[in-house]
């Protein structure tokens, strides 16, 4: 099975900045085994702080059911935090390794499409970015 999944909800970065969140994920599964490529993001709402982002692979295992499946995973990625003072020379972006980490839990309502919530967290050297995403998958989806 192979599906994308589209999401936006609230997520901070490691400075206390709350915000907006986003995660554009690729998944492949054959149960218990999922392969998900991700890209995640944190940005911060009405007052400066870190920005956030994250690339990464990760390997999850899941529990399907007849509508739908639940997951539980980690991987390898690359953070990129850019905390901001204001626009111009005072952000610094700076990437490291990150250890990313993610739990979902998705909704099948048409073989094609679905619906879920997706928990996303990483840490690095940077700090850490976090958030929860709802959002919509397509594709080939799980049974």
């Amino acid at each position: 099975r192979t599906w994308i999944f589209m999401g936006l909800g609230p997520g901070r970065a490691s400075d206390g900045g709350g915000g907006f969140a986003g995660t554009l994920q690729l998944s492949a599964m054959r149960a218990p085994h999922q392969l998900t490529a991700r890209f995640t993001g944190a940005v911060p709402l009405l007052h400066e702080g870190t920005t956030a982002h994250e690339i990464s692979l990760l390997y999850s295992r899941t529990l399907t059911g007849r509508s739908g499946h639940l997951s539980v995973g980690s991987g390898v990625g690359v953070a990129t935090h850019e905390p901001c003072t204001g626009s111009g020379p005072e952000c610094n972006l700076q990437r490291r390794v990150a250890i990313p980490f993610a739990a979902e839990a998705m909704l099948r309502v048409l073989p094609v499409f679905g619906i879920g919530v997706h928990a996303f967290a990483n840490i690095s050297e940077l700090g850490y970015m976090g958030g929860v995403t709802i959002g919509a998958q397509f594709g080939w989806l799980p049974r």
